[in-house]
C-alpha cells in the first residue's frame, strides 16, 4: 500500500512539473489547493502573465505639444518584444509590438482610419490617451516648435524674445487654431462629453478622468479614454498604473533640454508673459471649442466674437 501511494505521489509531482514547465516564464498555475488522494485533480487553469494580451491597442490621439511623445513611448515600453513601425496614413504613426498595436496621431479622423485598418473587434483591449495643457504654457511650447531654427540657439534679450512671440501669435494664428481644433473637440464628441465636464471630473480626481462609455456603436465603442492634465504630469505614472495595471510610464523630452540656450526666455514666457484679452479673442476667432478651452482655464468668460482683426492685431 505504501509503495503504491509513493508511486502515485511521484507520478503526480512529475505531471505537475511538466505542466508548469510547458509555460515557464509566460504563464502561471492558478489552482492553489488540490487533493492528492481519493479525488481526481481538477483542471489546471493557465493564464497569461502579461497584462496586455495580443491584439491590445494603445492609441494616442492628442493635441500637439501635450505630451504626445511620452504617451506613445509609454505604450511601446509597456508592450512586450520588438516594436516595428509600419505605414498606415501620412498623419498617423503606427507601431506593431508583437501583435500589440500602438497608434499615434493628432487627427481624430486619421486615428479612426488607422483603427479601421487594424479591424478592431469588441473583444480587443483598447486604450486611448489624450491630454490638455494650460494655454499659458501650451502656446510657448508651440511657439518654440514652430520657430525652433530661429530661436533654439539664438542669443537675444528677453524683451526681443517676447516681441517675437507676440507677433508670432498674429502670423501663425491659423495654425494655432488648427492645432486646437483637430483632436480634442472631435475626440470628446465621440464620447458624448464636453471639455467643461471632463475637466471638472479631472480636477475632482486630481488631474485625470477615465471615460469608459463612448457612443454605443461608435468608432471607439470598446475603447477607454484616459484624459490627463499636463499640470499634473508628475502624477501620470500613478494615474496610468491605477487605470491600466501593468503600464510602464515613459517621460518625454522637455523643451528646455532640447533648447538649453533659450531655456530661460522660454520659461519666462510661461511665468511672466500675460496673455491679453485681445490676444485671446483673436486666437479664439469665433470658435466655440477654442473659447471653451480658454474658459476651463479661467481665461475667457465673454460672448464669442467673430474673429475679425482686433485692436490687438492693429496695434502690432
Amino acid at each position: 500500500g505504501n509503495r503504491i501511494r509513493s508511486a502515485l505521489l511521484c507520478i503526480t509531482a512529475g505531471l505537475l512539473f511538466v505542466a508548469y514547465r510547458q509555460d515557464a516564464g509566460m504563464s502561471r498555475l492558478t489552482q492553489t489547493s488540490r487533493k492528492l488522494f481519493g479525488v481526481p485533480f481538477e483542471p489546471v487553469t493557465v493564464t497569461s502573465k502579461h497584462p496586455f494580451p495580443e491584439g491590445t491597442l494603445g492609441v494616442v490621439i492628442n493635441t500637439p505639444k501635450c505630451g504626445t511623445g511620452g504617451l506613445t513611448e509609454t505604450f511601446m515600453k509597456s508592450f512586450p518584444g520588438k516594436c516595428v513601425g509600419q505605414h498606415l496614413h501620412h498623419k498617423t504613426t503606427y507601431v506593431n509590438c508583437e501583435n500589440r498595436h500602438v497608434v499615434r496621431t493628432h487627427d481624430v479622423e486619421s486615428g479612426i482610419m488607422a483603427l479601421d485598418k487594424l479591424h478592431v473587434s469588441p473583444d480587443q483591449k483598447c486604450m486611448i490617451a489624450t491630454a490638455i495643457r494650460d494655454p499659458r504654457t501650451w502656446l510657448p511650447s508651440v511657439f518654440m516648435q514652430r520657430r525652433n531654427k530661429e530661436l533654439c540657439h539664438a542669443k537675444m534679450t528677453k524683451k526681443r524674445f517676447f516681441s517675437i512671440y507676440r507677433h508670432w501669435i498674429i502670423d501663425d494664428v491659423e495654425q494655432i487654431r488648427y492645432f486646437l481644433r483637430i483632436a480634442r473637440p472631435w475626440l470628446l464628441s465621440h464620447y458624448r462629453t464636453s471639455l467643461t465636464d471632463v475637466m471638472n471630473a479631472s480636477r475632482q480626481n486630481g488631474g485625470y478622468a477615465l471615460i469608459q462609455s463612448p457612443h454605443v456603436g461608435g468608432r471607439f465603442a470598446n475603447c477607454e479614454l484616459l484624459f490627463l492634465q499636463m499640470e499634473e504630469s508628475k502624477k501620470w505614472p500613478t494615474f496610468m498604473e491605477s487605470v491600466w495595471p501593468g503600464i510602464s510610464f515613459a517621460k518625454g523630452k522637455a523643451r528646455t533640454d532640447a533648447c538649453p540656450e533659450s531655456a530661460d526666455h522660454y520659461k519666462a514666457l510661461a511665468d511672466d508673459y500675460v496673455l491679453q484679452e485681445e490676444e485671446i479673442e483673436y486666437i479664439i476667432g469665433g470658435d466655440p471649442d477654442i473659447a471653451e478651452y480658454f474658459s476651463v482655464y479661467g481665461l475667457w468668460d465673454h460672448p464669442i466674437g467673430n474673429g475679425n482683426p482686433s485692436m490687438f492685431q492693429q496695434q502690432q
